[in-house]
């Protein structure tokens, strides 16, 4: 029944904030308690998720108008509470500096972390290996009741697991194990702020 339930909000993308927590005599409270039982909690608030999808937005949109960068690499982005991951590969140092500047002159970022690599982009069956080794890790954690998949994002790329979140040490200790025991993982990367008061 508790896997049905999970596959049911997964499905219709049944998530909630912070903020909503504090905040029980809605018309949200009883997708915020299963939600909470079931799901946990998305720790930023929602002006800061708006935020993180903005940046994101904003990053493609400016990538995209260079094109000879989108042309002769391969790039994934991800961000979480204002910390801007991009990973893949570009084919020389001046794509890669260049990549660095137009993200670094974006708003509202926090931190931007630059893991591309200097290579030819990934082939169209390691994308595939990348996307399949996600998903399991994605999936471990989902099943981990103690952190949930709205504490934590995830991107893979040439096998390496980036993991982004707002978590407590001990859901730290918990991730890590979960990513680097993984089948097919052969790094994990951890980019995490701090959440002391966490369960």
């Amino acid at each position: 029944m508790r896997n049905l339930i999970i596959i049911m909000l997964c499905v219709f993308n049944i998530s909630c904030t912070h903020e909503q927590l504090q905040k029980p005599n809605n018309m949200f409270s009883e997708k915020v308690a299963l939600s909470k039982t079931i799901l946990n909690v998305d720790r930023r608030s929602r002006i800061n998720i708006k935020n993180d999808d903005l940046i994101i937005t904003n990053a493609w949109t400016a990538l995209r108008n260079n094109p000879n960068i989108i042309n002769n690499s391969h790039l994934n982005i991800a961000c979480y509470n204002g910390n801007l991951l991009i990973v893949g590969q570009t084919q020389n140092e001046y794509y890669k500096k260049q990549i660095n500047h137009i993200l670094q002159d974006l708003d509202k970022i926090n931190t931007l972390y630059n893991q591309i690599t200097l290579e030819k982009p990934a082939s169209f069956s390691a994308r595939i290996k990348d996307r399949f080794i996600n998903a399991k890790v994605k999936s471990r954690l989902l099943n981990n009741a103690n952190i949930g998949p709205n504490r934590i994002k995830t991107i893979t790329e040439k096998q390496k697991v980036y993991l982004m979140g707002l978590i407590s040490p001990k859901e730290e200790i918990t991730a890590l194990r979960l990513a680097s025991t993984t089948n097919g993982v052969t790094q994990v990367i951890k980019i995490f702020d701090k959440y002391q008061d966490a369960l």
